[in-house]
Parts: structure tokens; sequence; C-alpha cells
């Protein structure tokens, strides 16, 4: 593409030069004299003459340059032409892309075309899957074994809102379902029977017509025998849950708490354990990370040398209103404050955690009240400045059951059992694993720092095998508290309580 463009130059010279330039010249001027001496005086005026004769030439010659050159170009139509140019380029970009784009999506096709024609026929022989199926049909006596199996198990349940009844409408769903909750269990084998005895014995008779030989019916069943191979062999457990039932402040003379002398760091850690509060007027104790220095009084608490606290947290109920109120909320206790989120039901079974970690910016608490729930709704958060928590308490401990700086007036009133200690901070998904069985996650298994899910009042040893084993502070005790696994928890959300 050419572009011609007017161009108009006009030039205008002028030279200008000025020389000036001086010659001495001698010319020869005869002088007469007088008539005797004429040859004398002429020779001698003639001499004369040429010595003292002078003529003075001038040269002047001026020139003048001036140079004026003025050039005008059209601008704006160099600038018009040049965004055409741009436009016209960008235009041939997106079709070439285009054109990519159509091409590759050609090929594709012509590829998966070629891939379905030259696929492979299937044969006609029967999976291993498929033969049991048949064997299955063939074999009505094993439905009513499993039938059977049915009635023999303990009492089914939602198991903590884990499973969610599905349409009654949707038949095919179930299994699915099933397979979901199994997977969510972790292989803990009474839970699975539980929740496959509510699936196929509660849901599926209301759903299916009840003849033995009804197809549908018979393969729910089948899926749920292969999902578990341990249905057929699962019998009813008489396992013996056990707790520590502390009374409460108006139960106690002077201290009821048990405490680790050695703890473990404070940041990370993360700590889950079984909880039912009773109602009582006043402040709870579940367990406090904190100085226990024996002085049983807020020096204990506020060690510092400027009359603070530092380094320690809790979670537990707070009194509404405090200091004697008889509602309460679920709090973490830190930095001298007390953040309360959600409130507490007493007389049932809560499953809880506190994780705690630090970084650069803080140190993070996140205090879960209600596993599995763990929704904002069911959570207390706080951030903590970076200058909390970095220095040690004069004697540092893990305390249990009642408040070191307040002995007799903040025990917990209720039962704590199936306690867990870790010594990093599990994620949420790890800590709901470990929360159905102790050492279900790596992370658990690598940072388990203390176990007792049955601890007793003769018995708070460490069954983690970690050796870390704490201690009863004065003589007094909680009482056993005591239940069969099949009744436990016996109360979940959702569920009214029993009195």
């Amino acid at each position: 593409m050419q572009a011609q463009v007017p161009v108009q130059v006009q030039v205008q010279v002028q030279v200008q030069v000025q020389v000036q330039v001086q010659v001495p010249v001698q010319v020869p001027v005869p002088v007469p004299g007088p008539g005797q001496g004429q040859g004398q005086g002429q020779g001698q005026g003639q001499g004369q003459g040429q010595g003292q004769g002078q003529v003075q030439v001038q040269v002047q010659v001026q020139v003048q340059v001036q140079v004026q050159v003025q050039v005008q170009v059209l601008v704006l139509v160099l600038v018009l032409v040049l965004v055409l140019v741009l436009v016209l380029v960008l235009v041939l970009v997106l079709v070439l892309v285009l054109v990519l784009v159509l091409v590759l999506v050609l090929v594709l096709v012509l590829v998966l075309v070629v891939a379905m024609i030259l696929r492979p026929r299937p044969t006609h022989r029967r999976s291993p899957a498929r033969r049991r199926w048949r064997a299955w049909r063939t074999a009505p006596s094993r439905y009513a074994v499993l039938s059977n199996i049915s009635l023999v198990l303990p009492p089914s349940r939602p198991l903590h809102g884990r499973l969610a009844r599905p349409p009654l409408s949707c038949q095919g769903s179930l299994v699915r379902s099933a397979l979901h909750v199994c997977a969510a269990l972790i292989g803990d084998n009474r839970l699975r029977c539980m929740v496959f005895r509510h699936l196929f014995c509660d849901i599926l008779p209301s759903t299916i017509a009840p003849p033995l030989d009804d197809p549908l019916r018979r393969r729910l069943l089948v899926s749920a025998a292969l999902a578990v191979p341990a249905l057929g062999q699962a019998q009813p457990t008489s396992a013996l849950l056990k707790g520590l039932d502390f009374p409460g402040s108006a139960g106690v003379r002077q201290t009821m708490r048990f405490r680790f002398r050695d703890p473990l760091a404070i940041y990370p850690a993360t700590y889950l354990w079984w909880a039912l509060p009773r109602r009582q007027a006043g402040y709870y104790t579940a367990f406090f990370w904190g100085n226990d220095d024996g002085k049983n009084d807020l020096r204990t608490f506020l060690w510092t040398e400027s009359g603070d606290a530092d380094s320690y947290y809790g979670a537990h109920p707070y009194p509404r209103p405090r200091p004697r109120g008889t509602d309460h909320d679920w709090e973490i206790s830190v930095l001298q404050q007390d953040i309360v989120h959600g409130v507490v039901e007493y007389d049932r079974w809560h499953r809880q955690a506190l994780r705690v970690w630090a970084d650069a910016s803080g140190k993070y608490h996140e205090f879960y009240w209600d596993l599995p729930q763990t929704d904002r709704n069911h959570r207390v958060v706080f951030k903590a400045p970076r200058s909390w928590g970095n220095r040690m308490p004069p004697a540092p401990a893990l305390t249990w059951g009642d408040a070191p700086w307040a002995p007799g007036n903040e025990v917990w009133n209720g039962v704590l059992r199936g306690i867990q200690v870790y010594s990093r901070c599990l994620s949420v998904g790890e800590i709901l694993r470990e929360s159905v069985r102790p050492r279900a996650t790596e992370a658990g298994e690598r940072s388990l720092w203390y176990l007792n899910s049955d601890p007793t009042p003769e018995d708070i040893s460490d069954h983690s095998g970690r050796g870390h084993h704490p201690e009863w502070v004065g003589p007094e005790r909680p009482a056993l508290w005591s239940q069969p696994s099949s009744a436990f928890p016996g109360h979940w959300p959702g569920k009214p309580r029993q009195p």
C-alpha cells in the first residue's frame, strides 16, 4: 500500500560578504625644476617623487545568504492511515485464531469418531460382579439371611446429622446415599451396619413391595452387602462407654481437676472431646492451657510483671448474664476476653473441637462446639495479635475440669469423655475423621499427643502410647459415668430430648 502526502517546501538564499583590501602602490610623478639644473633637478625630483607618492585602493564585495525552509505535513491524515493499518492487522489476527480453533475442533471430532469406530467390541463373557448378581438372583434364601440380620442390629438413627433421609420417591438413590455415608464413616463397621439397617430395613420396606422375590429390593440389599462385607457378620455390641461425671462448682469443696505438668506447645494444637453440660449458675471449665503455679488465685492468672495475663486459652460455656447467670453461650477464653457465639443446649452430648495455630499475622483460635456441623453458626472464631502467647508462664499446664486461678468456682457440671489432643493444627476434614475414629488420618497418627476415649476416676492415663500422663490435683474426684455404646450419644440435633 502506497500513500501520497503533499509536501510544500520554500527556500530563500541571500549571501552578503564584505571585504576591505588596502594595497600600497608607488607611481613615478614628474616634477619640473629650474632651467639650469633641469636634468639634475629632474633626476632628483624623480627620485623624490618616487619615494613620497602613495595610492590607496579599496574593494568592497557584499554577499548576503538567508535560508528559510518551511515544511508543512498533513499529520491528521497520517494518523488515520496508521490506525486503519492497525485495525486491519487485528482483524487478520482474529480471523487466524478462529480458523485455528475450528481446525482443532474438527481434529478432536475426527479423533473421537475414529476411536468409536475402532474400539474393541465387548465380549459376551459375564463380569465377576454380574456373575455374583446372577448367583443372588438364583438364591432367594440369601436375601432372607440379610433380612434376618437386620433384626439383631441396634436401633437406627441419623448419626448426628451425617445421614439425611433420601426422598421416598427416589428409590434408586438409596444405594448411592449408602455408599456416601459408608465413605464418611471411615471404616467403623458397627456404625456402617446401623446406617445400612436404617436405609434398607426402615426406609426400603415403606417404598418397595414386600415380596421377597422383588428384583429392585433384592438388588439394593445385594449392593449394600457388597459395599460392606462385614454386614453379614455384624453382631450387637454390649461395650460399656465411660466418662468423668463432674458435679459442678456447688459440689466441690476445694477443686476437682486433672492437669498435664509438661504440656504440649501452646501453638499449634488441636483438642477433641465429648461434652455433656448440665445447667448451673456461673462459669464452667472444660479445659485451659495456661499457668498453674499453685497460688490458686488471680495471681496465677495475672502472672506477668505488668500484672496482665498472657499465654492461655480455653473453650467452654460462658454465663449470661455474668457472673452468676444460669443461661450460657459457647465461648473461647483468650486475651482476657470472652468471645461467645451459640447457645448452650443442656443435657445432651456435643462432640467438640478446638484448633489453634500461629503465623506471621497473629494467633488463630477456632472452636467447633457441635461436630460434625462446622458452619459459621456452630463455631467461635478469634484472632489474637502476634504479641500474644509468646511468653512462657511460670508453671505451664493443660488443665481439665476446673480453672487453676479460681479453684472450686468454675468446675464443669456434666460429663467429659473421648479426650484426644494433637500437637498440630488439623484441618476441618481431618478433625471430622478423627472425631469418628482416632488415628484415622495420617496427620492424626503422627501428631496424636494424648488419647483416652473412656476416662475414669481411676484411669486418666495416656492410651496413645506417647507417655503423656496427667495427674489429679487434690483428693476430690468426679463420679464414674457409664452407658452402653448402643445407646450413645442418645440425643442429636433435631431429636427431642429425653427426660
